[in-house]
């Protein structure tokens, strides 16, 4: 299949997504199927930049609140945060992308998409600014960009344009440096 209909159909970012997955050594076998579940990926990143642009208002980057003040649901995000970050450091200096798109992806398709927005949701106000949920969010999902960032740099650069630049500051999300664990 020319990579040319495959980008013009899905996108470079869901190919490279796809190709990343898989590992280096391995033929590598083309699958539409494959690409289609990438490309959904990428819209979930989507949705929740334009989740996070529709409901959170405030003119201040969030801060977040005291770690008593936080849910437990609040705190295990955080936790997975800091897994990912260090699977993803770990897979990068072993040479092994496939393992760090995987942990990426993992994240933010399961752990926050699936897990902790649903939860998130109940808690944050029409403003947005009252619920620490909304400041854990957008910590998890801003670290989560920039882990993305070299695997899918189209998406990573669109939702940080869209949302976080503002309170960031930088004209990029690749001039950041890569999140560390904490």
């Amino acid at each position: 299949v020319p990579l040319e209909e495959v980008v013009e159909k899905y996108g470079a970012d869901a190919f490279r997504i796809w190709s990343l997955s898989n590992t280096v050594w391995d033929d590598l076998r083309f699958n539409w199927n494959e690409i289609k579940e990438a490309h959904r990926a990428l819209g979930t990143v989507y949705n929740i930049s334009v989740f996070l642009s529709r409901f959170y208002s405030a003119e201040k980057k969030p801060e977040l609140h005291s770690e008593d003040k936080l849910a437990i649901e609040d705190k295990w995000l955080l936790s997975r945060l800091s897994a990912t970050v260090e699977a993803c450091t770990a897979a990068f200096e072993d040479y092994c992308p496939h393992a760090a798109t995987k942990a990426v992806r993992e994240f933010i398709i399961e752990d926050i998409s699936r897990f902790y927005m649903k939860l998130a949701k109940q808690r944050i106000d029409a403003d947005g600014e009252s619920s620490p949920a909304m400041a854990v969010l957008y910590k998890a999902f801003f670290d989560a960009l920039r882990l993305l960032s070299p695997i899918a740099p189209f998406i990573s650069e669109s939702a940080y344009k869209s949302f976080y630049e503002k309170f960031e500051g930088k004209e990029s999300i690749s001039i950041f440096e890569f999140p560390l664990a904490e």
